[in-house]
């Protein structure tokens, strides 16, 4: 965004002096060693482009809930810092999805990525193809980096530093790159903050986050700080993504021990676990019925960035 400051202050004076002008947009690549050929041309207008660049970083600034991964420190002895998502360049997107995630995000695998023509033209909002490119996009980037988000936030539920330590610094850029991205293509096919984060991927996505905390901490309390190598929210991920009534009715078999114990145990050491089961109780009253057996790509994004959101401050 810094980057990119002088050349919006440029082109908005563009706008105001010469509204009528148009840009020309060249990507040149080789076609072999000796040759180069055009791959790309498009003319925007200046107010196409600064427009276009609005709603690129809207959807992340305010299309996203609060979303933080903590890194390293740049430098010895400095704290942990922790960092948010920032808008994407275009291209960025382009080898962002040329990755796919596997072995629970852990490792990445290099593939043929979509081009950068694609990420333009949604960003352009070209017609007749931005909505299916739209599409297409967020239905590559759920395939390939969904393992991915699943992996990194559960890690960082399980508290285990072992199990943290296996997504390095690539791994957790990758993550908040597609958190943004996550938000500018729902943003771009309609699906509003305000509206999603009380729908029911998304709840749904934050009743398996809390399902972890409350395992996790009832393997603090009661199994002496053995923690499962998966814990009961993160291990139900896939079944919500696919089939979230079965994921539901799973979870509940899977409750009664966690909810029988916070309820005969008090003290401040379990503040976390009974503000949990409070949560979850408030999204299962609040959640909306019947919950669907099939679900399409948008319903995933959301359920991962409820799984992936912070609470709010108040909580």
């Amino acid at each position: 965004e810094n980057d990119a400051t002088a050349l919006c202050r440029a082109l908005d004076g563009i706008i105001n002096q010469h509204p009528q002008s148009h840009l020309h947009i060249l990507l040149i690549g080789k076609a072999d060693k000796e040759k180069k050929q055009i791959l790309m041309h498009i003319t925007p207008t200046p107010k196409e482009l600064l427009d276009a660049a609005e709603l690129w970083q809207r959807g992340v600034h305010e299309n996203l809930p609060t979303v933080m991964l903590p890194f390293p420190p740049e430098i010895k002895g400095q704290e942990t810092a922790e960092r948010q998502p920032l808008p994407p360049y275009p291209d960025r997107v382009v080898r962002l999805l040329s990755s796919e995630w596997v072995r629970g995000g852990t490792d990445e695998v290099k593939l043929q990525g979509p081009a950068l023509r694609q990420i333009l033209d949604m960003m352009l909002r070209s017609p007749g193809k931005w909505e299916e490119e739209a599409r297409n996009l967020l239905q590559l980037t759920i395939l390939r980096i969904g393992p991915l988000l699943i992996g990194v936030a559960a890690a960082f539920h399980s508290g285990e530093k072992e199990r943290i330590g296996k997504f390095k610094l690539p791994a957790r850029e990758a993550a908040l790159r597609t958190v943004a991205l996550l938000g500018i293509l729902l943003d771009a096919l309609g699906r509003k903050k305000e509206v999603y984060m009380e729908d029911t991927a998304f709840q749904l996505g934050r009743l398996l986050s809390l399902a972890d905390t409350l395992h996790r901490e009832y393997c603090v309390h009661v199994r002496k700080d053995s923690i499962p190598p998966q814990l009961i929210g993160n291990a139900l991920m896939p079944a919500a993504a696919d089939n979230p009534e079965d994921a539901v009715d799973r979870l509940r078999e899977r409750m009664n021990i966690y909810q029988a114990w916070v309820t005969k145990v008090s003290g401040d050491e379990y503040r976390l676990a009974k503000w949990a089961i409070g949560q979850m109780g408030e999204i299962c009253n609040a959640i909306k019925r019947p919950l669907p057996t099939k679900t399409d790509q948008a319903f995933r994004a959301e359920l991962f960035l409820g799984y992936l959101a912070r609470p709010s401050k108040e909580n």
